[in-house]
């Protein structure tokens, strides 16, 4: 049993010996038409003699291609691929994760002249859908040995064309966004002449277009946010933008006067009364005034401050410029009243008193007089008796 071993041990190792001597005297090599490739095409492959022993001629050749059945697909055709002149090929068969092509010519033989020619010309391998990966192709030789081979990149271009954000600076999208709904709306004031649509897509090296500032008019404006993919799928995403019209509101919301006591004054406010006429005592030296206004981005022209007021008649007029440039004027008329001039009542009342005092006092004295001489007429007449 030992010997057996060390029999079929020599045998096959005889064999390989052989086998690698006889793959030396001819070597192959190939090349392809495109290194870079997508699911879907085709690469066509050639095989050369790259060696030929000095003392090598065949009439017969048998070369074959190996590579992945799970990645290429031979293409066959009716396309003789053999570009040796006459040579036949009369065998092609498939084996697995591979191909064979078998040559054969009664009148010629291949020498060492023909190192570096081409046998086969543009086998066709079309590449099955799979993903992104580098694969290889092998020459064999008759022994199915592989010898050289060739890289080829499988690149399969992304075809996702949706967008993964779809925005406008400041303002809501109605619906809220979604990468399967192409179509929004929304609404703008008048004082927005612009926006800026902001975009980003799902995929990789996709291209976008249309995100980017947008200047409005006023009323309905139609915009296109359009994706385009790396394989050149195409989905396009629609903006409807309403830009409202300007307001003609000029009306005063507010109108507060306090005078220089600091208390309120009522006017009487309405906002579509503009002209008020009020009276004030003389004591009231001055009015503050604070205002605003109800319109859409309306503006006032004096809209607070203070009046410094003068005997007579005093106008403060308010300005009021609505979104649209229409103006309304609120006028307020003060009348400060005059000082008035008391008579002196004081001193008068006081000379009164003054005069009914002594008209009383001279009352008593001529009272206590009069009594006074009736005592002494009493006690004369008493003396006289």
């Amino acid at each position: 049993m030992k010997y057996i071993n060390k029999i079929i041990l020599f045998c096959f190792s005889f064999i390989v010996f052989s086998l690698t001597c006889l793959a030396d005297d001819i070597d192959f090599d190939l090349y392809v038409d495109n290194t870079t490739l997508e699911p879907g095409q085709i690469v066509n492959v050639s095989v050369l003699l790259d060696k030929i022993s000095d003392d090598m001629e065949i009439n017969d050749l048998t070369v074959g291609l190996n590579f992945n059945d799970d990645i290429f697909e031979y293409v066959k055709e009716d396309t003789n691929y053999l570009n040796l002149e006459d040579f036949e090929l009369i065998m092609t068969y498939k084996v697995v994760d591979g191909i064979l092509f078998r040559m054969t010519s009664e009148n010629n033989t291949i020498t060492k002249d023909l190192n570096k020619t081409d046998i086969l010309k543009n086998i066709k391998l079309r590449i099955k859908d799979v993903d992104n990966q580098t694969a290889k192709i092998w020459v064999t030789d008759e022994f199915n040995l592989k010898q050289k081979s060739v890289s080829v990149n499988i690149y399969k271009k992304d075809s996702d064309s949706t967008l993964s954000s779809l925005s406008v600076s400041g303002f809501d999208l109605e619906p809220k966004f979604d990468k399967t709904i192409t179509t929004y709306t929304l609404s703008v004031p008048y004082e927005k002449n612009s926006i800026l649509i902001n975009a980003k897509c799902e995929s990789r090296n996709c291209k976008i277009e249309g995100n980017k500032e947008q200047n409005l008019e006023v009323g309905k404006n139609l915009f296109e946010v359009i994706v385009t993919s790396e394989n050149e799928n195409k989905t396009t995403y629609n903006l409807e933008v309403t830009r409202l019209g300007a307001s003609n509101d000029n009306t005063l919301s507010s109108l507060e006067l306090k005078d220089s006591n600091n208390e309120v004054i009522d006017i009487g406010f309405n906002s579509s009364k503009t002209s008020y006429n009020i009276n004030l005592k003389n004591d009231i030296i001055y009015v503050t005034y604070d205002s605003e206004c109800s319109g859409v981005n309306c503006s006032i022209d004096n809209s607070r401050g203070t009046k410094k007021l003068e005997v007579g008649n005093n106008n403060i007029k308010i300005k009021v410029i609505s979104e649209d440039k229409v103006e309304k004027t609120y006028s307020i008329n003060i009348n400060r009243e005059e000082i008035i001039k008391e008579k002196n009542y004081s001193i008068i009342l006081y000379l009164v008193l003054v005069f009914v005092i002594g008209l009383v006092l001279l009352y008593i004295l001529l009272r206590n007089y009069k009594n006074s001489k009736e005592i002494e007429d009493i006690l004369d007449d008493d003396e006289n008796e």
